[in-house]
């Protein structure tokens, strides 16, 4: 076999030897350092003592079972301290822990259990009801530490075997990359069977700090920062995707970074130029900001890349961690060093395909393009398989991304190619937006600034996007996903749960069928204050506000062509912050006033604040602008009431304190349709009133 050319090489230099197990990092700490906090999970604690303790008792339980080198135990616990107590306890037996998603359909747990154990396969639930529960079968080779499936490229479940010495060399170069001590609060926010749980876990036990784990009602941008804030959180460890929303959120001002924040570290996904610059714009160097890059296969992550002083330009992933060596190719990334994984569980076939040799030694391909920039750093360029050829030219589909991101009213982009059924590809962009943006000006937007084979032949408006469990987006859906469709991220509801529209309801949305998207419905209320109100506390009521009122945040899918009102998550319904020269000022709201609905795709209810720089004229101005399908004049009183009691409770940082609604509007709705009938229905009161 003729020698592999390498385009470049980069070596991150020589990692302790030998790497101490991670193990015997966390006894350390229960040895020297017993009433130290290692877990927070809310009101709970436990000391690097009593978790000791904890685990030990687990352990014992659980060799009983059967625990031991070579085996697999499944770990189906919900987030919290048993979760944690039960992986450790499972690595102290001497097997190695398999996470299953808690939040995974059945089928999908049950297709992982099948390829882990064979036909001795317990089912998902007898899982979820032990904890962990030793699985029969082949079981892992004897030094594993874990097995996490990914989906590969196939939507195909593959269990990724991790050896712990893989996972002590990592952890050996991470903690220093990190800055993580003794010191360290450390937010446990990725699911377990997520791999980014890992530096989470044993990068912050190992060397001394404290884990703080992420309750239920820290998902939001919004309660994740209150929730740092209260627990004084200095590292927090996010998926790009999630970080991109973070700093739309804080480019609002609408809530602030907590000041005990030392170090974010993001993964997962390219980090967006424009967002990197934002985020110095809103911080400065207060924060760290660290760009994280590794495949499961590699042990977590790689190489990294501080972003703390990045300037203009393509944003890195890095160098190597020190025992790494990352080469480059034909373009694609290859991986070696002692963080490669043993490979995937009873897989030889893909094992052969992603693991091979360069110079005699192992190496994992990563399929990721790259490139070596000036300063020794890695620039990714996108996947191998994600290349698209339009018209002859080489698109980049994360460049769009980058160029719709930047438009002042997208929440986020995702451009994927999508193929036809004549095989011709075709780039498609789904946009969250705040509305008053179409697709013809996003498409604009692309045109002036990318070659013409780069803009999307379709731009879909939708509601959201969809995740995978670990927080990405999900390109894999959104390649087979019709953009007309408004809501990418769930599915329809079945047809006997669906709630219609009330005949006032329908008249708008057949307008809006007829004449498209308008502003002849829009009921505005435009108030000047006297003082800059708290921008967090605005953008929390106008959550509560619409958590209150279903109405607020349903959006009108027609499936099969018979609409119905389908009710979003209170979080979708956000307010923005405009900073404007006061001479702008009047011209601003105008503009947003002016916005128009697109019934299917955007939610009823906007609210916009208005800050005017310099000037004479109003400290501030509070548009609300409510489309009349979710409301009349009769309810902008008790909207603008039940808003006004919201803010003020939040300014005074607590939760409004106010009863649940006894009738929703869906309610409503039904009531109408049970007392007038159906027009096909001769004795209806519908029917009698069109004779």
């Amino acid at each position: 076999m003729p020698p592999i050319r390498t385009d470049d090489l980069l070596d991150g230099g020589p990692s302790p030897s030998p790497a101490p197990p991670v193990l015997d990092l966390i006894a350390h700490q229960a040895h020297t350092r017993p009433d130290a906090v290692a877990l927070v999970h809310d009101t709970a604690r436990l000391t690097y003592a009593e978790l000791a303790d904890a685990v030990r008792e687990r352990a014992l339980a659980l060799s009983a079972e059967g625990a031991a080198p070579g085996r697999l135990v499944a770990l189906h616990r919900p987030r919290g301290i048993d979760a944690i107590v039960g992986l450790l306890a499972v690595l102290t037996t001497g097997a190695a822990y398999l996470p299953l998603d808690i939040q995974a359909p059945d089928a999908r747990n049950a297709a992982i259990l099948q390829d882990s154990c064979g036909d001795l396969a317990p089912t998902p639930a007898e899982v979820a009801a032990a904890g962990e529960l030793v699985l029969p079968g082949p079981g892992a080779p004897a030094g594993a530490a874990y097995v996490i499936y990914t989906s590969g490229s196939t939507g195909t479940p593959n269990g990724v075997v991790v050896a712990h010495d893989s996972l002590a060399h990592f952890i050996a170069g991470a903690v220093p990359a990190y800055g993580i001590g003794p010191d360290s609060r450390v937010l446990q926010f990725s699911p377990l069977h997520f791999d980014a749980s890992v530096q989470e876990v044993f990068a912050t036990l190992g060397a001394g700090g404290t884990l703080v784990l992420r309750t239920d009602d820290m998902l939001d941008v919004r309660d994740l920062l209150a929730g740092c804030a209260r627990h004084g959180i200095t590292v927090l460890d996010l998926p790009a995707a999630y970080w991109h929303e973070l700093v739309h959120v804080l480019s609002s001002g609408a809530v602030p970074l907590p000041g005990c924040l030392d170090t974010v570290i993001i993964y997962g996904e390219a980090a967006l130029p424009e967002r990197v610059a934002r985020w110095r714009e809103l911080t400065g160097e207060r924060t760290r900001l660290l760009n994280a890059y590794g495949p499961t296969e590699t042990t977590v992550v790689a190489t990294v890349a501080d972003l703390t002083r990045h300037g203009d330009g393509p944003v890195p992933i890095g160098r190597p961690l020190p025992g790494v060596r990352a080469a480059v190719v034909g373009g694609e990334l290859w991986l070696l060093g002692g963080g490669l994984s043993y490979g995937y569980l009873s897989n030889p076939e893909l094992n052969a395909r992603r693991f091979t040799e360069l110079d005699g030694e192992r190496a994992y391909r990563t399929g990721d393009l790259v490139t070596i920039g000036e300063d020794r750093q890695i620039l990714y360029h996108g996947r191998l398989d994600d290349e698209v050829k339009i018209g002859g030219q080489r698109i980049d589909p994360a460049a769009i991304d980058s160029v719709l991101s930047a438009h002042p009213k997208v929440r986020e982009a995702a451009v994927v190619a999508q193929q036809d059924a004549d095989g011709v590809k075709r780039l498609v962009a789904f946009v969250v937006t705040e509305g008053g943006v179409g697709a013809e000006e996003l498409r604009g937007l692309v045109r002036e600034r990318m070659p013409a084979a780069a803009v999307p032949a379709a731009v879909g408006i939708v509601a959201a996007l969809p995740r995978t469990s670990s927080g990405k987006i999900n390109r894999k859906v959104l390649r087979t996903t019709d953009p007309r469709l408004s809501v990418v991220h769930e599915e329809p509801l079945p047809a006997e749960d669906r709630v219609p529209l009330s005949h006032a309801q329908r008249r708008l949305w057949l307008l809006d069928q007829l004449d498209g998207p308008s502003c002849a419905y829009n009921m505005p209320i435009v108030l000047e204050l006297d003082g800059v109100p708290d921008r967090a506390a605005l953008a929390a009521a106008v959550t509560d506000l619409a958590e209150r009122h279903e109405v607020l945040r349903t959006v009108f899918l027609a499936p099969e062509d018979e609409p119905y009102q389908h009710v979003l998550a209170a979080s979708a319904v956000r307010a923005r912050t405009v900073e404007c020269p006061a001479g702008e000022l009047r011209e601003r709201v105008q503009d947003f006033v002016s916005e128009t609905f697109d019934l299917a795709r955007e939610l009823p209810l906007r609210v916009a604040l208005f800050v005017p720089e310099g000037g004479e004229g109003p400290a501030a101005v509070l548009a609300v602008l409510l489309h009349h399908v979710a409301g009349d004049g009769w309810s902008l009183a008790p909207l603008m009431n039940d808003l006004a009691t919201a803010y003020a409770a939040r300014a005074q940082g607590r939760a409004p304190e106010q009863e649940p609604l006894p009738v929703q509007y869906a309610d409503y709705t039904l009531w109408q349709h049970d007392v007038l009938g159906t027009a096909d229905d001769p004795d209806s009161a519908v029917a009698r009133g069109l004779t």
